[in-house]
């Protein structure tokens, strides 16, 4: 039963994502809506039933068990602090590791980046080393971490990168109304208000990880690779401060 509900869960997903409801799903099976309310309320999918949703969303049943909870249940979404300094002694090697846990199979990183075939086998090596993949017959690669790293606070891949990357970042114009998003808003928040800020924060970047996983099968012609800033923290403009009355005790 928990396989099954986890699979439902991911089915649940992918159809959120993509903007389906229960109606959608009834006219692709041609069955009422009220059969397909009942399918998914009992979890009583027919294997064949699961199939024909997944054909009819173009993912494959093998890419809807990798989204499940249960397929990441057992990665760690923290590296030790060993492997974080291999990461960040070896930038390649960083940039590999993030292609493959991001499903770019090797030979794919091959073609599209300026790595020959020997230096593929020695990075692929490395990181079975290193216990971050499992390296198996034909350079076929095993995840063997959670695909969202949350990266150590002092380890050594923030005090070499987090600098560089939050200028790189911040660089933009955010300007091109397509493809780009800013808005910056401050106020006064109660310590109850600045709670639910952050479970809303925590419900955001959850979303945007689950929309990753959705889009995972679609070919990388099909998709741009996004960055998703979210931060909150007590703040005031030193504009404003320069305006302050000073306070004296006496």
């Amino acid at each position: 039963m928990q396989q099954t509900e986890a699979l439902i869960t991911a089915l649940k997903r992918q159809l959120k994502a993509r903007g389906f409801h229960y109606t959608d799903v009834a006219q692709a099976l041609a069955i009422s809506e009220a059969s397909v309310k009942r399918l998914f309320s009992e979890r009583s999918f027919s294997l064949k039933r699961l199939e024909a949703i997944c054909q009819w969303l173009d993912i494959s049943f093998y890419d809807l068990a990798k989204q499940t909870s249960m397929a990441e249940s057992d990665r760690s979404t923290q590296l030790t602090y060993e492997q974080e300094q291999a990461l960040a002694d070896n930038s390649l090697l960083l940039v590999y590791f993030y292609l493959l846990i991001n499903d770019w199979p090797p030979q794919k990183i091959e073609k599209h980046y300026n790595i020959a075939p020997i230096e593929n086998i020695k990075l692929l090596t490395t990181l079975d080393k290193l216990k971050l993949i499992e390296l198996l017959p034909n350079n076929k690669v095993r995840r063997l971490t959670h695909r969202q790293i949350d990266w150590l606070p002092n380890g050594p891949i923030r005090k070499q990168h987090e600098a560089q990357v939050k200028e790189e970042f911040l660089k933009a114009s955010f300007s091109n109304n397509l493809n780009e998003y800013f808005q910056f808003h401050f106020g006064e928040l109660s310590s109850a208000s600045r709670n639910l800020l952050f479970r809303k924060l925590e419900k955001l970047t959850k979303e945007f990880n689950d929309l990753v996983e959705v889009d995972l099968p679609l070919p990388k012609e099909e998709k741009t690779s996004i960055g998703l800033l979210t931060a909150s923290r007590p703040w005031v403009f030193s504009m404003v401060n320069q305006f302050k009355r000073e306070t004296h005790n006496h």
